[in-house]
């Protein structure tokens, strides 16, 4: 009876320990509300000798530490451009986040169309190209301008694309860059900050691997690592079921 009940504590004791570790599937840091993916893991090459699997910090976790790094704010980034491409895309909301963002992202999209903006300043032309052919002079009103630069994205959906394939290259990097920037105040923080229990399990992560130093946690690259292969990992599955009847069977000999 002593032995199965030894065997079994080490079996739950392994099974709590494997269930615990992040998940194998990267983060794709998609923005389309239907395609969130905070159950993935984080990579990032830690101290130079393994390529490290982070838990993703929720968006609780992000207000907690007053960290917000994000190219496009989350909400309006799903309707201006919920994909890299036009499907579903806003011209609208394009054109206000353009208009009213003085964001680097709002910025680099003016710079696509000198016709529009300025070159150097990247202020509205005095005048712009309208869609009937004329020439619309903004001086009279900014609304009249402003709404031909939208016009502009109806006519030319594949724009409309090219805009938010950029926008997405640019979120994309902004939300890893706001991961290590998590792990990096984490990693300075006080063992007994009970307000940051919101980021668990990474800050437990954290804490288990001993951190000497808080950059190492910060990296945002693969180093000399390739990307996971986690179709060599699809028979954890397999494995945790395995485990579970293992589980059952010894469970069931304690009372035979």
């Amino acid at each position: 009876m002593i032995s199965y009940v030894k065997i079994l504590l080490i079996v739950l004791s392994w099974a709590a320990r494997t269930t615990a570790e992040p998940k194998c599937e990267a983060c794709l840091f998609n923005t389309a509300p239907l395609r969130e993916d905070e159950d993935c893991s984080v990579y990032s090459v830690y101290q130079d000798t393994t390529l490290q699997a982070w838990y993703r910090a929720n968006e609780t976790c992000l207000q907690a530490l007053n960290i917000s790094q994000a190219a496009v704010p989350k909400d309006r980034m799903w309707g201006i451009c919920p994909y890299a491409n036009e499907n579903d895309a806003s011209n609208t909301l394009l054109t206000l986040f353009v208009r009213n963002d003085n964001s680097s992202a709002a910025q680099s999209v003016r710079s696509m169309y000198p016709e529009f903006f300025h070159n150097e300043t990247l202020e509205l032309n005095p005048t712009v190209p309208g869609a009937q052919g004329q020439i619309v002079n903004c001086s009279v009103s900014d609304d009249l301008c402003w709404n031909e630069f939208g016009i502009f994205f109806v006519l030319n959906p594949e724009e409309l694309g090219r805009v938010c394939s950029q926008l997405h290259v640019a979120q994309k990097a902004s939300l890893i860059q706001e991961q290590a920037a998590v792990r990096e105040a984490l990693c300075g923080a006080t063992t007994n900050d009970t307000s940051l229990d919101v980021c668990q399990p990474l800050w437990q992560q954290i804490q288990d691997l001993s951190v000497n130093s808080c950059e190492s946690v910060s990296r945002v690259d693969y180093g000399s690592f390739l990307p996971p292969n986690c179709t060599e990992s699809e028979g954890s599955g397999v494995a945790s079921v395995g485990m579970g009847m293992l589980t059952l069977t010894l469970l069931s000999s304690l009372f035979y």
